[in-house]
């Protein structure tokens, strides 16, 4: 069920998410609300879109709520939560959503901080917006998060967020 508004020319939908979640987990639904499923505590939805993996484990782009921000991060179906990378440290976030379908995008090469046209809004943080990136780690290919300002790929991995100068970024072109 969506309930749309009208406003100043602009029209914002709010989907499943604000039932869901509550009022922090409101601000989710702006943008391409439409590839996002609510989850939590480790689920994967059907229909999750693979960015990567890990000794032979698929790896999801999720997104979650945290210090004021919606931050890209990744999961997969033995994690407990979204694992987002934050102020240099792997957060666990039990609440949160997983990209879906997706079937139309493709990943770019990008390196030290580079954000290509068409780059797909995942989420924001301090007024900024953040899309997804994915890059290597120690044998795998892991989903993260970029924005302005960013040297490059930052990536949850071992308790900690890591940073990978070059990366590849989540485009769609619609």
């Amino acid at each position: 069920m969506k309930i749309k508004f009208k406003r100043v020319g602009m029209t914002v939908s709010f989907g499943l998410a604000v039932l869901w979640g509550g009022l922090g987990m409101a601000k989710i639904m702006w943008g391409q609300d439409e590839f996002w499923r609510p989850a939590s505590n480790g689920e994967v939805p059907r229909g999750a879109f693979r960015a990567g993996g890990e000794e032979g484990n698929p790896l999801f782009v999720c997104r979650a709520a945290h210090e004021g921000g919606l931050h890209p991060g990744k999961i997969r179906r033995d994690f407990d939560g979204c694992l987002i990378p934050f102020g240099g440290k792997e957060i666990h976030e039990k609440n949160y959503e997983v990209l879906v379908g997706m079937e139309d995008a493709r990943w770019i090469p990008a390196s030290n901080g580079q954000i290509p046209r068409f780059a797909f809004k995942a989420g924001y943080e301090g007024g900024e917006s953040m899309f997804v990136c994915r890059g290597r780690i120690e044998g795998g290919l892991h989903p993260g998060k970029i924005r302005s300002g960013f040297d490059g790929c930052l990536i949850s991995y071992g308790g900690g967020e890591r940073h990978v100068p070059n990366y590849e970024v989540l485009i769609r072109e619609r």
